[in-house]
């Protein structure tokens, strides 16, 4: 652990990164236990942004790293600066876990009783915050085969978020930019209900027609391609 450059002392001072978050970072179970029976460190103790070692382990889906600390005693629900917890950190933006990788990681948090349908403090689920999330790909992309890891563990594809009491779906076809279609199939295929309605009386495939509509007006789409977009991509979501 030591021969690493970031390890050098001043760097991670300026980080307030341990070696505890390093070996958790890096999955370094030998390290980790090392670290642990010694007790130098405490088992969620944490750097500039609050950040503490299972936060690291979880984004990085080393589930043996994770499960080992969480076996220690490691805070599951805590918090970083930012809001997140060990959860949302399995699917921080820019990771490049693979499927398997979520899978492990999620089962280790569920089988130590985590709740994948928790609210955060903007009273979302992660459901909602990777319906949010997509990135308009009309393919199968990472977001999307996200969500079906989560509902296949056990999420609710139909969990309501606590202000709007709106589900995944209503966010993600309330995009205001290009639907994120890749998403919305990914949670109609994992059960999300197309017949609730919001408070407005409004369906999520009510939404989807009109962020379209202004998708197609605001970037200036030919008649042609927008009749071959609808056709091709969402008219078989609403059927």
């Amino acid at each position: 652990l030591k021969s690493s450059p970031e390890m050098s002392e001043s760097y991670s001072e300026r980080l307030g990164m341990s070696p505890l978050h390093w070996a958790a970072f890096r999955g370094q179970v030998g390290v980790l236990q090392l670290l642990l029976k010694k007790k130098i460190y405490a088992v969620d103790t944490f750097n500039w942004s609050q950040t503490t070692p299972l936060h690291l382990a979880s984004a990085q889906c080393h589930h043996t790293a994770a499960s080992l600390l969480i076996n220690h005693g490691a805070d599951m629900c805590r918090e970083n600066a930012f809001g997140h917890d060990a959860l949302d950190m399995i699917f921080s933006e820019g990771s490049e876990a693979s499927e398997d990788s979520v899978r492990h990681m999620l089962v280790t948090l569920t089988d130590a009783n985590v709740n994948l349908d928790r609210l955060d403090q903007s009273g979302d689920s992660v459901l909602h915050t990777l319906a949010a999330r997509g990135m308009g790909d009309v393919q199968n992309n990472n977001i999307a085969t996200n969500i079906w890891t989560l509902v296949s563990i056990g999420a609710n594809a139909n969990v309501l978020q606590a202000k709007t009491q709106r589900t995944p779906l209503f966010v993600a076809c309330d995009k205001t930019v290009k639907p994120t279609l890749g998403t919305v199939q990914a949670l109609i295929n994992s059960g999300a209900h197309l017949s609730r309605r919001d408070s407005a009386g409004d369906k999520a495939t009510d939404l989807l027609l009109r962020r379209y509509t202004s998708w197609v007006a605001d970037n200036h789409k030919s008649t042609e391609e927008a009749i071959a977009y609808y056709q091709r991509y969402v008219l078989p979501l609403l059927v």
